[in-house]
């Protein structure tokens, strides 16, 4: 799971890096066991926010603060678009994200959904 801040483009920088450390097999698990998990592969929180989860030491308390957040975008992580959820548009496999706002994550934004 990448935490973001909502500090413009931090969102792309995190997927970015993701793409560097990550081979696509590794991106395929941690969707996977995020999806069974129901947790966000992606979550953007406030400044505020941001700096209190950076600093949480336990795992599974920072899950259960993790778990209260909606999962409400996706995000194709070949092309670096931003779609809904219900997006018909997006890719089979998308990143799952919970955005606070679509307009700093500087990620393209899907025409057909307009998140």
């Amino acid at each position: 799971m990448y935490i973001c801040s909502t500090k413009r483009n931090d969102v792309r920088k995190s997927i970015e890096e993701m793409k560097g450390r990550m081979s696509s097999e590794d991106i395929a698990d941690l969707i996977a066991r995020n999806d069974g998990q129901g947790l966000p592969t992606v979550l953007q929180v406030s400044m505020t926010e941001y700096r209190r989860l950076k600093k949480e030491v336990s795992r599974n308390a920072l899950i259960e603060i993790v778990r209260q957040k909606e999962i409400k975008h996706a995000i194709n992580f070949n092309t670096l678009t931003l779609h809904t959820k219900e997006c018909r548009h997006m890719d089979e496999k998308p990143l799952t994200a919970s955005i606070l706002n679509s307009q700093l994550t500087g990620l393209r934004l899907c025409k057909h959904c307009k998140p």
